[in-house]
């Protein structure tokens, strides 16, 4: 009853009154249906009371695991963008709860998409080289919905195991962050992924240094190569993101249709404003991009 009340009229500073009263007595187990009405609890705390996220980790790192399990999913499943942050922050307090928060992390970045703070996914590579091979699984579904670029290397050493459960998150992740769609064949994967790096090492300079021109021929051909490699789209989405307000209309639309090879997640933030373009190619691309009617005349 305790924990239910606060969850219908309490604010953030009843958060450890519901903590407390769903702890299970010293000598017994926690009981599961406490435990769902703490985790229904803290989901309603964090949808009406902002300050009640910062109060949440000295709770979490005070209950048993599987209470405190229960208050990581309700991170998870929250709108607030500080959800992701948070749990990723926790990650170096509480090591006795890396499963659930890593669980919590792929399910928090699933939910807001990208872009994601670098800082982020830099913080969950150390655990691709984890001991426990299920923390391994997990952190490979977290590293892939993050879409970190720089943890290839090791999601093809995965992807090489002959454990079918590790080798098939590592495909997963794989496919998450680089958007393509090749085989489970790992030498297809690391031909595709040294082509990528000289690609990158060759052309990525060029192009980049093209994308901050004034030639919209130029920007519109710099635009189209950069659309067929999207392995870095992270880091060109703020300098696709300026050339979609471009004066010339080409411009635009080349940048529109590379936003488009970019994701859904990323490329719908792009692109919600341009489907009011001035100009109807423009803004018809936008919108078929986004998967919206197109308007007829």
């Amino acid at each position: 009853g305790v924990v239910r009340g606060v969850g219908l009229v309490g604010r953030a500073g009843d958060l450890r009154l519901a903590a407390s009263a769903s702890r299970p007595p010293p000598e017994g187990s926690a009981d599961a249906r406490l435990g769902d009405s703490l985790e229904e609890t803290v989901v309603q705390l964090l949808r009406n009371d902002r300050g009640t996220l910062p109060l949440l980790r000295p709770v979490i790192l005070a209950l048993p695991p599987e209470l405190a399990g229960r208050l990581v999913r309700a991170v998870a499943a929250h709108d607030d963008p500080r959800a992701l942050a948070f749990l990723v922050d926790a990650l170096a307090l509480a090591p006795r709860l890396e499963l659930p928060l890593l669980c919590g992390i792929a399910r928090a970045a699933r939910r807001h998409g990208p872009p994601f703070d670098d800082g982020l996914a830099a913080a969950l590579r150390p655990y691709l080289g984890h001991a426990d091979r299920q923390i391994v699984r997990t952190a490979l579904e977290a590293v892939g919905e993050l879409q970190d670029p720089l943890a290839l290397e090791r999601l093809l050493e995965h992807a090489a195991s002959s454990e079918k459960g590790l080798s098939a998150a590592a495909f997963q992740a794989l496919r998450r962050v680089t958007l393509q769609t090749l085989p489970e064949r790992v030498e297809r994967w690391r031909a595709w992924y040294a082509a990528e790096r000289r690609w990158e090492e060759e052309r990525g300079p060029l192009l980049r240094e093209a994308l901050r021109g004034d030639d919209p021929a130029g920007l519109c051909a710099a635009l189209r190569e950069l659309g067929s490699h999207p392995l870095r789209r992270a880091q060109l989405a703020p300098i696709v993101a300026g050339l979609l307000t471009h004066p010339d209309e080409g411009v635009r639309l080349s940048a529109c249709n590379t936003a488009r090879t970019f994701g859904p997640e990323l490329s719908s933030a792009l692109l919600a404003e341009i489907t009011r373009d001035p100009s109807p190619a423009v803004a018809s691309a936008a919108r078929a991009a986004l998967g919206q009617p197109l308007e007829r005349n």
